[in-house]
């Protein structure tokens, strides 16, 4: 449900995992080593900016209650354990589009379809209740595990990232229509 401001979701579940929103008190050590680890923090682009716990919920208050954005934790239904995060930002809503990133950072469930299982639902949720038909994303093209689980999910690669005021070199641009 959109409301005035915000954006308002309280829970999703997929067959393996609970979403729920990300709010500044869920910045943990543990959140913050995923993005100091080597092999996540080398493909988000935030990750070099967030070095104390401090930097990361401030980090997390700058999303919080937008009205363009959607920021999910992704917890696990066996353990209500952390393992990564979802977000859309920004949402288009007269576009009908939103960009999205995710993290798995717990190396635990990386490869093991988290990933998609986690966007497929998310989409579907975003598509029924805003009305959004293309999701688009950036990926280093470095990082094939995460370019084979976007197009798992359904994400088509429709070329580089050209942005001359927000260059990101050896980025790739997917796009999944969801109409």
């Amino acid at each position: 449900m959109q409301l005035e401001n915000t954006i308002q979701i309280n829970v999703l579940k997929t067959r393996r995992f609970v979403l729920k929103p990300l709010v500044p008190r869920h910045a943990s050590q543990k959140y913050l080593s995923w993005l100091q680890d080597s092999a996540s923090s080398r493909y988000i682009t935030t990750a070099k900016k967030i070095k104390r716990l401090q930097d990361l919920q401030k980090y997390i208050k700058k999303f919080s209650n937008r009205k363009d954005c959607i920021f999910l934790r992704i917890l696990t239904k066996e353990t209500n354990h952390h393992i990564g995060n979802i977000k859309y930002h920004p949402i288009n809503f007269e576009r009908k589009t939103a960009v999205m990133g995710i993290l798995i950072g717990e190396p635990a469930w990386r490869g093991k379809g988290a990933a998609k299982e986690v966007l497929i639902k998310s989409a579907k949720y975003i598509k029924s209740n805003f009305g959004i038909r293309k999701i688009y994303l950036g990926v280093h093209e470095d990082n094939f595990p995460a370019f084979l689980a976007y197009k798992k999910a359904g994400f088509k690669n429709i070329g580089r990232w050209e942005d001359k005021r927000r260059p990101r070199k050896g980025q790739k641009i997917m796009v999944w229509n969801l109409a």
